[in-house]
């Protein structure tokens, strides 16, 4: 074994081993997914913003569908 894969070896087993590292890496993961749901509903609301308004201007529904991702069905109910 090389030395650099044995530094490597030494390296994944210590990390895979240490509860407060795998703790700190748990807690990064479920921010990075808060932000991404964050980010995601308010990219929802922003689209359904714009559906109601192009709803109120008169724009055909299939067309809006297209531009904002809204379902005609939603767009209907808005």
């Amino acid at each position: 074994m090389t030395e650099g894969l044995r530094n490597f070896a030494t390296q994944y087993n210590y990390a895979i081993n240490d509860p407060d590292l795998i703790r700190r890496y748990r807690m990064i993961e479920d921010g990075k997914r808060d932000i991404a749901t964050k980010v995601s509903v308010a990219e929802r609301n922003a689209h359904l913003n714009d559906a109601k308004r192009m709803k109120a201007d008169g724009m055909d529904p299939k067309l809006i569908t297209k531009y904002t991702g809204i379902s005609e069905t939603e767009i209907k109910k808005l």
